[in-house]
């Protein structure tokens, strides 16, 4: 079928940059309720009115958070390469065989689908812990504000949610 490739790589393409959209969307969210002592209104508004400045910011946020996941996927994977003693456990398969995911069938396409949904919640994690890292460090925001505390709370929200979605993996994973 002609339209799977194409369809694949718009699934791929949306799990990289939504991430990027939902950080820029909370940060600039978050500009606008509280406007920044450091970053000029007129500039951010620049921003905004850019559709190619604007993507490229979207970009680079989602690929910064790609990088990140990518780390903790690369650690996952070492840390399952010393630990696994069977070569099919579903820890091994979810960090460091996501390639053999690509066989064709629908099964196959399912529990890839599955692994991606784990994959993209831990970029919208280190999203957050971006945006967090950016309020304190950037913005100078005292851990006491709202925005600092909200982002943290928000963060082991999606933790949470990163590890169901890893238990949702490792079910899909039993199932091939």
């Amino acid at each position: 079928m002609v339209l799977a490739p194409l369809a694949n790589n718009i699934w791929v393409t949306l799990t990289l940059l939504l991430p990027g959209f939902f950080t820029f969307g909370i940060w600039r969210l978050l500009l606008v309720l509280e406007p920044s002592s450091r970053l000029d209104t007129v500039a951010l508004s620049q921003i905004d009115s850019s559709a190619i400045v604007c993507t490229s910011v979207i970009i680079a946020i989602a690929l910064f958070q790609q990088i990140a996941g990518l780390l903790i996927e690369s650690i996952g994977c070492l840390v399952t390469e010393h630990t696994s003693k069977h070569k099919r456990t579903r820890r091994r398969l979810l960090f460091c065989g996501r390639a053999s995911l690509r066989d064709s069938g629908a099964k196959h396409d399912a529990v890839a689908r599955v692994v991606a949904k784990f994959y993209q919640t831990l970029n919208i994690s280190m999203g957050l812990l971006l945006l967090l890292a950016y309020f304190i460090y950037y913005d100078r925001l005292e851990f006491s504000h709202w925005i600092p505390i909200s982002m943290v709370v928000a963060f082991v929200l999606s933790v949470v949610a990163v590890f169901y979605r890893m238990k949702c993996a490792y079910g899909a994973l039993n199932s091939l």
